[in-house]
């Protein structure tokens, strides 16, 4: 947790904020690790600074994508520090843009990616389940986003579970209690990484 700060002001160096949407992974990774890290949060996240104002969408994602009970208090405090960013913390602070755990997967790849670095930053279930419920979407032909995303649920289910013993373990206990046109997806995971 403690290279957290140089890590994100690395990232911003190297451009990887410029654009949100492809940035993904790294600003569910940044919420994991806020998220398992709770008593030290703030302090990480004071650390981060100085950062440029248009990298700061990345830290004002990160705060309201960590899930901790208190978010909007910890962003609420950064708002001096980012007054470029400040309509964007007001959305999140109001309720006009969603934390990652309400973040509709059928958004996109970036919400799909979010939560995949949520998960490798803090080993939690939670986004594992949400990336498992776009499985219902894998065989939907009257939505192409929900049946891209869906499909893109399946293969990094997969792709991730073949190097992850747990994620593989955690998906054959899934496959037992998901719905059905969830655990049939699982299971087919589950068969073309074994």
């Amino acid at each position: 947790p403690d290279r957290l700060p140089a890590a994100v002001r690395a990232m911003s160096r190297l451009a990887v904020f410029k654009d949100v949407e492809s940035a993904g992974v790294y600003l569910g990774f940044m919420g994991g690790v806020l998220s398992a890290n709770p008593a030290r949060a703030e302090a990480l996240v004071t650390a981060m600074f100085p950062m440029p104002p248009e990298d700061q969408v990345a830290i004002v994602k990160a705060v309201a994508y960590c899930g901790l009970p208190d978010w909007k208090g910890l962003l609420g405090r950064f708002v001096e520090r980012m007054p470029a960013r400040r309509i964007l913390i007001d959305r999140y602070l109001y309720g006009k843009m969603p934390p990652l755990e309400t973040l509709g997967l059928e958004t996109g790849p970036a919400a799909l990616d979010a939560n995949w670095g949520f998960y490798f930053a803090s080993g939690s279930q939670a986004p594992i389940r949400r990336i498992e419920a776009a499985l219902a979407w894998v065989r939907d032909a009257n939505d192409v986003d929900k049946l891209t995303v869906g499909g893109m649920a399946k293969w990094t289910l997969a792709k991730n579970a073949s190097r992850d013993s747990d994620l593989l373990d955690l998906l054959k206990r899934d496959a037992g209690t998901q719905p059905k046109p969830v655990a049939r997806e699982l299971r087919e995971v589950i068969e073309a990484v074994e």
